[in-house]
């Protein structure tokens, strides 16, 4: 994190989304759980610099999975406050379903 202003924002996302690919990988592949704070740890960190909006908005399928891993971790603050505080960007078409979905 030290240098990462010396790369442009498409490729410091391009090298966090391989972190998360890692985390992915050793979460599925290996059932390892303890993956699963790297992974949210990583993702609020995109969302704090905003790199995981496209066009300002929030996948449907982030949201939901982000939602997941923080219940799966215990971080129960932590995810009601990601359900509210992100609920308005997710696409207005699925906001609703969404969120009361999770």
């Amino acid at each position: 994190q030290e240098n990462e202003a010396i790369l442009p924002p498409n490729e410091l996302k391009d090298l966090y989304t391989y972190l998360l690919n890692y985390c992915t990988r050793r979460i599925n592949q290996y059932r390892d759980r303890s993956y699963l704070g790297y992974f949210l740890d990583i993702n609020q960190y995109l969302l704090d610099k905003g790199l995981l909006l496209e066009n300002g908005l929030l996948a449907p399928w982030r949201y939901s999975n982000l939602m997941t891993v923080g219940l799966a971790t215990g971080r129960l603050e932590w995810a009601h406050q990601f359900l509210e505080n992100y609920k308005n960007l997710l696409p207005e078409d699925f906001r609703d379903n969404i969120y009361h979905f999770n």
